[in-house]
């Protein structure tokens, strides 16, 4: 009778404490957030709709964030450096990196050609976009990606990484000379 009853007293126990013995077996392996389940990603994605002709019914869908890969290759317009009578030159390619910073933030839109078929999203077609529409579009680009919420100051706080208390001013900034 006491091994019965020890018995069910096991099997009561292991039910109770199922659930929490499980959850701190899970927090062992896994680490902990806050808030719900979403992935990282999760919460940078989205769009903001321009309407570019609302007589029309125009418009292009922004994203609300541009990925690092994405805005790494269109700030490779501004780093460029010439060699010039062997001194190096900076000649900063802006108007290419604002169409290459519009073309990454585009994630759809509905313009088309006179024969309604709708534009594929590339270079070419962002180039030809009426300058208006084009400066209306980067605004909001380059507004978007600016700003940060204060969610984002909480979860990403910016820390001086600049020189130390010796006055060194840290590593110089690095860019990528081409060959002559």
């Amino acid at each position: 009778m006491h091994a019965s009853f020890y018995m069910q007293l096991g099997i009561i126990a292991a039910v109770i404490l199922h659930r929490p013995l499980a959850s701190f077996a899970r927090g062992l392996f896994h680490a902990r957030k806050q808030g719900d389940s979403m992935g990282f990603l999760t919460a940078y994605e989205g769009v903001n709709r321009v309407v570019v002709d609302a007589e029309r019914g125009y418009w292009v869908d922004l994203a609300k964030h541009v990925s690092q890969g994405s805005k790494e290759a269109a700030e490779r317009a501004l780093s460029k450096v010439v060699m010039t009578g062997g001194e190096a030159v900076p000649t900063p390619d802006v108007a290419r990196y604002r169409q290459l910073m519009l073309l990454a933030s585009i994630k759809a839109w509905n313009l088309d050609d006179d024969n309604g078929t709708v534009w594929p999203l590339d270079l070419k077609h962002v180039q030809q976009l009426p300058g208006s529409i084009f400066d209306d579009l980067w605004k909001a680009v380059d507004g978007q990606n600016k700003v940060r919420t204060p969610e984002e100051d909480r979860q990403f706080p910016v820390e001086d990484l600049g020189g130390g208390t010796d006055g060194d001013a840290g590593a110089p900034e690095l860019f990528d000379v081409p060959s002559a």
